[in-house]
Parts: structure tokens; C-alpha cells; sequence
């Protein structure tokens, strides 16, 4: 990345009176906006004595404070993680409404299990809307406060522009997107494709996804609820014919049987894009037992400032 400071788009801060975290004024690797907020919702909290949650007795009540903003830094969403509804939440609401007029939305998730899970299964509008709206390469996508979205909106647009240019995709090609989320890279492969097949385990994102579609009026896609490697299983017994697969798992990789399913299909291409290369190397290993090689490794700096890293593989049936 040309520039690798203030390219966060999504902050998490814990929020705790006594214990091992570092109060810091400022964060190289997140939007100055956050950095902002973040300075002046700890004095808020502080002014207001607003009751915070200690792990070690599962008391108190605000465990994480979390900022989302769009690429046009037009649009800001404040999100308070809580083990429970606490005193003066209105009157925090009022003033964070204050605070930035590109806030345009406050939620409330609770979570009130004892955890290190940082959001809980309810979620709150307070403030606004219930999400905000950002734009990749024309496409514009709507975002909610646990909608799975790349943190770096820069290098997003180049990795997922790697990974359709080492699939190779044609007009005629019918394609699977799995794990895809809020429905970013099978939008971007619409345009190139005639059909796309996005597969997602989490409702809400598959409902985001639809939307997204419906929205930015593209038809050739259609987002499936479930697990990859039962979908995949659907699609094989209802003869679905595909070109090429993009998978884009969470860390902890693929289910062995999602890969086998895949090689079973006869599938010609798999994209991989890996934000985990010790899983990455694993699921290579599996591919090539299954008749696969490799055609193309390219690594992405999407977290400039860290360890971690990005990679797109092209896998091609040997």
C-alpha cells in the first residue's frame, strides 16, 4: 500500500476501568476520524460515570465501543457493545449524536454472555439509521454495525481486481462466491460473468447481500443461506455446471469436505483469498492430494502496520 496509516475503516476498542489494556490518545493504523471519537467518548464516559464492564466479576455494563465510516469519510456509525442497558444511555446517545454531524448512526448490541466474543445475538438502533453506505469500484453497499466488510477500502479494490484477474472469467462462465458475506466480491464478478452464485452461513448478511444486488440493479446473481459445503452439495445434485470458484473463508479456513465437494465437481478454477496463510498452506495441501495445482500466489498488504497479510491463489485441476 502506497500509504499505510489511517486506513481502518471499522474500530473496536475495548472499553475497561482497571485492566490490560493501554490507554492510547492515538492509533496509526485507524481513521483519524476514530481516533477522534475515541478521545472524546472516553472523556463522555468518564463525565457521565457511565457503568463499565469488568470481566474478572461480570459486572457493569459497556465492554467495547466500535466506529464504522465510509471511504468518503461522509458517513460515521457509532456502535456500543453492553452487557446490558445502563443509566444515562439517552442522555450518551444525545451526546454523541453531537459530536460529528457525518454521524448518521448509533446502535446498541448486547452481549451479556461471559466471553471474550465481542458482540452479542441483539442488536439496537438508538440514533439514525441502521447502517451506512460506501462505494467499491461503483458499487454501493450497505453496511451494518456486524456486516462482514474489508477494514481497508484501498487495497480492497486491488485484491479483489488480483483475484478476478487470475480467474481468468468469461461472459458465458456461471461462478461461485463462498463466504461471500455482504455480497462484495459476487457483485464485482457480475459485471464479468453471466451468473454468480453467492453462498453465506449468516442471515443477516445474505439479506444485506440481496439488498445490495437489488440496489445496484444487478440480476445475475443469486445469494444462497447456508453452510459452503451444503450448498455446494445442492448445487451438484441440481446439475449446476461452474467455470470457477472464488472462496474467501474467515481464518480458520475451509471444511475439508467444502474442498472435496469442489474437486468432486470437476471445478476447472478456485480462486483462494486467504487472510490466514498457516490455513492457506494447510487447504494447498489438501487441493493437490485432490488434483490440483498451483497456478499463481499473489500477497496483498492489506494491514499495513502488522503481521498480517493478505493472499490471492489461483488453483488450476491438474
Amino acid at each position: 500500500m502506497e500509504d499505510g496509516y489511517h486506513y481502518r475503516n471499522k474500530s473496536v476498542i475495548p472499553v475497561q476501568k482497571v485492566n490490560d489494556e493501554v490507554n492510547i490518545e492515538k492509533c496509526f493504523i485507524q481513521y483519524d476520524e476514530h481516533n477522534v471519537l475515541m478521545n472524546k467518548l472516553r472523556s463522555l464516559i468518564s463525565e457521565l460515570n457511565l457503568s463499565i464492564y469488568d470481566e474478572n466479576n461480570h459486572l457493569g455494563a459497556i465492554r467495547h465501543i466500535m466506529f464504522r465510516t465510509n471511504t468518503l469519510k461522509s458517513e460515521i456509525m457509532v456502535g456500543i457493545v453492553a452487557k446490558e442497558k445502563f443509566n444515562k444511555l439517552d442522555e450518551f446517545v444525545v451526546k454523541i449524536s453531537k459530536l460529528d454531524d457525518r454521524i448518521v448512526s448509533i446502535m446498541l448490541n448486547i452481549n451479556d454472555k461471559k466471553t471474550n466474543v465481542i458482540f452479542g445475538d441483539k442488536t439496537e438502533n438508538l440514533f439514525g439509521k441502521d447502517y451506512i453506505t460506501d462505494t467499491l469500484d461503483g458499487i454501493e453497499f450497505k453496511i451494518s454495525l456486524r456486516s462482514f466488510y474489508q477494514v481497508n477500502p484501498v487495497q480492497t479494490e486491488v485484491l479483489y481486481s488480483k483475484a478476478l484477474e487470475l480467474a481468468e472469467l468469461k461472459e458465458t462462465d456461471t461462478i461461485i462466491d463462498a463466504y461471500c458475506g455482504i455480497g462484495t466480491i459476487s457483485l464485482f464478478a457480475a459485471k464479468k460473468v453471466k451468473k454468480v452464485y453467492g453462498i453465506e452461513i449468516v442471515e443477516a448478511a445474505v439479506l444485506d447481500a440481496r439488498e445490495n444486488a437489488k440496489n445496484n440493479n444487478i440480476t445475475n446473481v443469486e445469494f444462497l443461506l447456508g453452510k459452503s459445503e451444503d450448498v455446494i452439495k445442492k448445487l451438484i445434485s441440481q446439475d449446476v455446471k461452474l467455470d470457477a470458484v472464488i472462496v474467501d473463508p474467515p481464518r480458520k479456513g475451509c471444511e475439508e469436505s467444502f474442498l472435496r465437494d469442489l474437486a468432486a465437481m470437476d471445478i476447472e478454477k478456485i480462486v483462494y483469498v486467504s487472510c490466514n496463510p498457516a490455513t492457506l498452506a494447510r487447504d494447498m495441501e489438501i487441493m493437490r492430494g485432490l488434483g490440483y495445482k498451483l497456478g499463481a500466489v499473489q500477497p496483498v498488504d492489506m494491514f499495513p502496520g502488522t503481521y498480517h497479510v493478505e493472499c490471492v491463489v489461483l488453483l488450476v485441476k491438474a
